[in-house]
């Protein structure tokens, strides 16, 4: 599958087209992906296998790494997914003693799975994101939201506020909570992390991701086999 969207660092991007190097492809519903897809709950159902075991843990498949381009300062300074002012009020309106907790089952009864964003402040709490298994990356990890960037050669770059940015990211209701119940208990993972509106196609009626459009899309639940 073509890999279209290349980075440099978390704070300078390359953008070529399409979608990033984590799997999909112009026809798979625009979702930033490995090559598996569904949620393995044991009960042998048709959701085939999104790298989730039946005891929450994760099976990636890492996939290929993108194709990364040279930097070339002459390049064109694309927009940033979230702007360094939206960032900052996004961080200074989030508080953990505000939040609730995530459902942790979805309305067909299998692991709630949610689109997010994560603020993320230095490489130790970037570590983090693959530690905890989190699929995650610098731009949104849907088509539909990357359309300003396609068929574009450029570069974001800073990205965020100046303190840190937002990593998108899926992940489990589960695991929500019990990051929730460290930060609760004033050991703060993330200063922030938000729920975020996936594209309709994607969005069950409880609000978590659908999981037979992830199948269909080819997503695979995992870490970032690269830094983003």
């Amino acid at each position: 599958m073509k890999r279209s969207l290349a980075l440099l660092s978390s704070l300078l991007l390359c953008v070529l087209t399409g979608c990033p190097g984590g799997g999909g492809s112009d026809d798979d519903g625009g979702l930033d992906a490995g090559q598996d897809a569904g949620v393995d709950t044991g009960d042998g159902g048709p959701d085939g296998d999104l790298g989730l075991d039946s005891d929450g843990g994760v099976e990636p498949d890492m996939g290929d790494p993108p194709v990364v381009a040279p930097f070339d300062p002459e390049m064109e300074a694309l927009a940033q997914p979230i702007s360094g002012a939206d960032t900052a009020a996004l961080r200074e309106a989030f508080d953990w003693a505000n939040t609730e907790a995530w459902p942790e089952v979805d309305a067909a009864g299998k692991p709630a799975l949610f689109y997010a964003i994560v603020y993320v402040t230095n490489a130790d709490e970037y570590d983090r994101l693959d530690r905890i298994g989190l699929h995650h990356w610098s731009l949104p990890l849907f088509e539909a939201e990357r359309a300003q960037w396609a068929g574009r050669l450029g570069v974001i770059a800073p990205t965020g506020d100046g303190v840190g940015s937002f990593q998108f990211a899926v992940l489990s209701g589960a695991t929500f909570n019990a990051l929730r119940d460290y930060a609760l208990a004033d050991e703060v993972p993330f200063q922030a992390i938000i729920r975020r509106a996936p594209p309709a196609e994607f969005e069950g009626p409880d609000g978590a991701l659908d999981h037979a459009a992830l199948f269909e899309a080819g997503f695979n639940l995992g870490p970032s086999p690269w830094r983003s």
